[in-house]
């Protein structure tokens, strides 16, 4: 008997060393990066915006990310442009993994928009959230992180691509009127002809 009541307390007292061991990783849960690295989709409506949030366990033990909240607004006007949600995995200690996030701006700038981001600080954007490390009940952990980011290489891509669409649909149409412009002047001097013959 006695010997099974010394396991227990063997076994519980690991228990709580683990548990504690646990709780102090989630402590240690940082958010040290934020990176965008492409975008794609370009239409006159908006355009896809891809990176990774970076989370690093700094901690002693393995700790599960439940999930990653987050939203991106412009800094200069506060405009919120795109919010998302990742579902998280476990990090093993002292390591970092990324969470890949893409997210579908709907934004077209209005011309008083597009001339206040053309001054300079104008372009960057902050994207913030929680990375949610753990729910038990009556406690949540969520680890806040907020980074500033610049969106002008991606802006300048989204408004040539904007133009190049703009004077493509101009010169499309401008075909199109010549082209029925060339087909009412010839029948018209198909009928002019006919009238004389």
């Amino acid at each position: 008997m006695k010997l099974i009541t010394k396991l227990i307390f063997i076994f519980l007292t690991l228990l709580a060393i683990y548990g504690g061991l646990y709780v102090y990783s989630l402590s240690q849960i940082t958010v040290p990066d934020v990176q965008l690295n492409r975008l794609e989709d370009v239409s006159l409506t908006g355009f896809v915006i891809s990176g990774g949030i970076i989370v690093a366990n700094n901690g002693l033990v393995p700790v599960k990310i439940d999930k990653i909240k987050y939203n991106i607004t412009l800094d200069f006007n506060q405009n919120k442009l795109s919010d998302g949600y990742i579902s998280g995995t476990w990090i093993k200690p002292n390591e970092q993994k990324e969470y890949d996030f893409s997210n579908k701006i709907n934004w077209v700038p209005t011309v008083s928009l597009a001339w206040d981001m053309i001054k300079p600080g104008s372009t960057t954007a902050t994207i913030r959230g929680f990375v949610y490390v753990a729910d038990f009940k009556y406690l949540e952990f969520k680890v806040p992180f907020q980074h500033q980011i610049d969106l002008e290489e991606y802006i300048e891509q989204f408004a040539t691509n904007l133009l190049e669409t703009a004077v493509n649909k101009v010169k499309e149409t401008v075909e199109s009127v010549g082209e029925t412009i060339g087909d009412l002047a010839k029948g018209a001097w198909n009928g002019i002809k006919g009238i004389f013959s």
